[in-house]
């Protein structure tokens, strides 16, 4: 059953990735943390970027956390593919608003890893676009039949 183990095998790395991906948002957080300084609303939600930052945080560590203890079956598939999905919306939502990549939202993360905004407004776009397309490839995948019980005689 080869689509088995290729659902269960891109669940395990996806779940690597987006507890990694988690791991990266909440320390950059944590390192930039300032009670002094007024964080800047991001144009969606109107949350502040510092708030909305812990949230993705929060959401790639739990669909991670599926990913990883879960079957690994189509539902952690689907559950990267909506987390994905909504990435995707959410930038052509910020391209709607005037704001062409996201250099302005990830500035405490450049700063906390020492990496420039296009290097990582370049990475989060290769790294959303293929977590969307490998679960949305085997979500569409079809199952494959159970194999028949041979009739005793």
């Amino acid at each position: 059953m080869r689509t088995d183990w290729a659902i269960g095998a891109f669940s395990r790395c996806s779940g690597v990735l987006l507890v990694g991906m988690a791991s990266v948002l909440g320390i950059s957080q944590w390192a930039g943390a300032n009670p002094d300084v007024v964080y800047a609303h991001e144009p969606i939600f109107q949350l502040s970027v510092r708030t909305f930052l812990w949230i993705m945080a929060g959401a790639c560590a739990a669909v991670g956390l599926v990913c990883l203890l879960g079957q690994g079956g189509r539902q952690a598939a689907g559950l990267v593919a909506w987390l994905a999905a909504n990435f995707e919306v959410y930038q052509a939502g910020l391209l709607w608003n005037g704001s062409p990549n996201l250099h302005g939202y990830l500035g405490e993360v450049s700063t906390a890893f020492a990496l420039s905004l296009a290097q990582l407004n370049v990475t989060a776009n290769i790294v959303w676009a293929s977590l969307l397309l490998g679960s949305l490839t085997l979500l569409c995948y079809p199952r494959p039949k159970p194999r028949a019980e041979p009739t005793p005689r």
